[in-house]
């Protein structure tokens, strides 16, 4: 009888004691994961970027260095071959009329010429225009015109004034046109070899050298410096004059 009692006793002892053990484990593990939250989950959380689980990301990259990468790795998918490196750095300024002072701007680069001036022009009637080109040849820079019979026709023309400098001109041949159809040389640009930060460039657009193309009229000017494009205009400068003839007075 005595026995069985203590088995009981035992047996009602050891429940207790699990009970307690598990009360206690239970209670060290809340505290345990309150500490951690205070302290150690906020810095864990910090850790993390906001962007995790969007995108995928090199351990131990920095934001930026991410952003930087992904930069490089776009910019190297529009590289073109060597040869082709030039088309890639295309420039260009923009100037209308009258709203801007496209003549000063031509002057200007008149001015800063080092090397070569080849101008194509349907009419040239303008003074200031006129006596940039001549100063410029007087200081030893090459210079070509060619233009339209057209032109040559205005009593304005100063076309004389550029032979009386001894300027090259060349005036458009209209048998090179297509038969039965009438032909111009309309163009209006001019190419400068060695300009300011000695590069090279072209002046094209809508505007005539005429006073009222630069001081009335609606028109465009455009300057470009991407080599391949100057090139371009330079091929067809020199097909220009080979369909043209030597001005004479």
């Amino acid at each position: 009888m005595k026995s069985k009692s203590c088995k009981a006793l035992w047996s009602v002892s050891g429940l207790l004691f699990l009970i307690g053990l598990s009360f206690f484990g239970v209670n060290y593990l809340h505290t345990s994961n309150h500490g951690m939250s205070q302290k150690g989950i906020r810095r864990a959380t910090d850790a993390v970027p906001a962007s995790f689980g969007k995108t995928h990301f090199i351990v131990g990259q920095t934001a930026e260095q991410r952003t930087g990468a992904s930069l490089q790795k776009k910019s190297a998918s529009l590289l073109l071959s060597t040869s082709d490196q030039s088309s890639i750095s295309a420039q260009s300024t923009v100037f209308f009329t009258p709203d801007d002072d496209v003549r000063r701007h031509l002057i200007n680069l008149i001015l800063h010429e080092q090397e070569r001036i080849a101008v194509a022009v349907f009419v040239f009637t303008d003074k200031q225009i006129t006596h940039a080109l001549i100063e410029a040849f007087d200081r030893g820079v090459f210079i070509e015109v060619v233009t339209d019979a057209t032109g040559l026709r205005d009593r304005y023309n100063r076309i004389r004034d550029l032979c009386d400098a001894r300027i090259p001109v060349f005036v458009y041949d209209t048998r090179h046109g297509k038969a039965g159809l009438s032909s111009v040389m309309h163009h209006k640009f001019a190419i400068f070899d060695k300009n300011k930060n000695n590069q090279s460039c072209v002046w094209t657009g809508s505007c005539n050298f005429t006073k009222s193309a630069c001081e009335s009229n609606q028109e465009n000017a455009i300057l470009l410096t991407d080599k391949a494009h100057v090139q371009r205009f330079s091929d067809q400068f020199e097909a220009l004059k080979k369909r043209s003839y030597r001005y004479q007075k």
